[in-house]
C-alpha cells in the first residue's frame, strides 16, 4: 500500500507539471507600443485582448493602412504543480508605454515622425536613445506642470 501511495505521489507530480491549464502569448508592436494578449484556458477557451496605444490611433489616422507588426514578448503557462515563462527582447518603445499617451498629446507631429521613422528603420541602439529622449521630455513636462 506504502509504494503504490508514493508511486501515485509521483505520478501526480510528473502529471501535474506538464498539464498546462493556462496559457498566455503577449504580444507588443514595436512601433505603435500597441500589445496583443491571447489567453488559452484548458487548451480550449480563448480571450484575446488588443491595447491600443495612443501613437496606434496617431498613426492609423495619419495612415489609414497602417497595421501593427506584432512581435512576440513572453509567454507564460501555468500547471496544476508550477509555472512556466519565456520571453523575448522587449522592443525600445515598450519602455516608452506607460507614457505613450502623454508623449502624443505633448509632441508636435514632426517629432512623432521622428520617433516612428527611428522605431521603423533605427538600429536598436538610436531606437533606444530616442525612446529615452522622449521619456524624459515627458517626465520634464511634468516637473514643469505637475497638475
Amino acid at each position: 500500500m506504502g509504494s503504490l501511495t508514493i508511486a501515485a505521489l509521483f505520478l501526480l507530480c510528473v502529471v501535474g507539471s506538464l498539464l498546462t491549464y493556462k496559457t498566455m502569448v503577449i504580444r507588443v508592436c514595436p512601433i505603435s507600443g500597441s500589445t496583443w494578449t491571447t489567453t488559452t484556458w484548458f487548451g480550449i477557451f480563448h480571450r484575446e485582448d488588443h491595447v491600443t496605444s495612443a501613437l496606434e490611433t496617431w498613426l492609423e489616422v495619419r495612415d489609414p493602412s497602417f497595421q501593427p507588426h506584432w512581435q512576440h514578448l513572453a509567454t507564460d503557462g501555468w500547471q496544476f504543480l508550477g509555472r512556466s515563462f519565456a520571453c523575448s527582447k522587449a522592443p525600445a518603445i515598450y519602455e516608452l508605454c506607460p507614457f505613450l499617451t502623454e508623449a502624443v498629446r505633448l509632441l508636435s507631429e514632426e517629432r512623432l515622425l521622428g520617433l516612428v521613422e527611428t522605431l521603423e528603420k533605427g538600429s536598436m541602439e538610436e531606437q533606444r536613445a530616442a525612446v529615452r529622449v522622449v521619456c524624459d521630455d515627458v517626465i520634464e513636462s511634468w516637473r514643469r506642470d505637475p497638475g
